[in-house]
C-alpha cells in the first residue's frame, strides 16, 4: 500500500511514538536494522527518513539510503521485514520503511530489539525466549542461528581489539610519534635558533 502525501504529513505530524520513527538521514545500516528488528518485534510501525519534525523536511537521497537499507535487511535474520517507499514532500524525497509486526523473532546480527515508547530497546532474555517460544520450533533454530552469528561478531571485534593494542600496534604507533616529535624539535630549533 502507497502513502499518500497527507498521510505521510500525518504520520509526520504526530512525531515519533512506538510505531514511528523520525530520521533527518541513516548511514548506517546496523542502526537500521536495529530499528526495524525493534518495530518487527512490537507492534510494526514506519520508519520516515528525511524528516525530523513537521516543519523540518530536509528530503533523502534515494541512491544513499537504498544499499544502506539493503544492507540493513542483510542484517537481520528475517528480510522480508520491511518495504521502503519514497514520497515527495515540499518538493523534497521522503523515505517511508514500513515495517510489519512480525509472529517470529526478528533480529539484527548486533542482537534482538524491541520497540518503546519513541525508543528501540535491546530484547530482555525472558522477551526473546517468549518471542521464539511463541512462533515455534522453527524459531528456535533461528534463535540459535543468532546466538552463533553474534559470537562470531563477538570474536571479530575481540581479534580487532587484540591487534589494535598488540606490541606490534604500539610500536609502530611509537615509531611514528617519535619521527613526529624529531621532525618538530628540528623545526623548532630552527626557528628558535636564528
Amino acid at each position: 500500500m502507497a502513502y499518500t502525501e497527507q498521510e505521510v504529513r500525518d504520520i509526520i505530524k504526530r512525531g515519533e511514538t512506538d510505531q514511528v520513527e523520525l530520521k533527518a538521514e541513516v548511514r548506517d545500516a546496523g542502526l537500521l536494522s536495529r530499528i526495524i528488528s525493534g518495530f518487527a518485534n512490537g507492534s510494526g510501525g514506519v520508519i520516515v527518513i528525511g524528516a525530523q519534525s513537521p516543519g523540518h523536511i530536509v528530503g533523502c537521497d534515494r541512491k544513499q539510503l537504498a544499499p544502506v537499507y539493503d544492507g540493513a535487511r542483510k542484517q537481520l535474520n528475517q528480510t522480508q521485514v520491511g518495504s521502503l517507499e519514497f514520497v515527495q514532500l515540499d518538493g523534497k524525497e521522503v523515505a517511508l520503511i514500513k515495517v510489519a509486526k512480525s509472529e517470529k523473532l526478528v533480529a539484527s546480527t548486533s542482537g534482538a530489539y524491541v520497540r518503546k515508547g519513541s525508543g528501540t530497546l535491546s530484547m530482555t532474555a525472558d522477551q526473546i525466549f517468549g518471542k521464539a517460544a511463541a512462533s515455534g520450533e522453527h524459531s528456535l533454530r533461528g534463535l540459535s542461528n543468532l546466538i552463533y552469528d553474534q559470537m562470531v561478531t563477538i570474536d571479530k571485534l575481540r581479534r580487532t581489539l587484540e591487534e589494535k593494542h598488540s606490541w606490534k600496534s604500539k610500536a609502530t604507533d611509537f615509531a611514528i610519534s617519535g619521527i613526529i616529535g624529531a621532525v618538530l624539535g628540528v623545526a623548532l630549533s630552527k626557528i628558535f635558533l636564528k
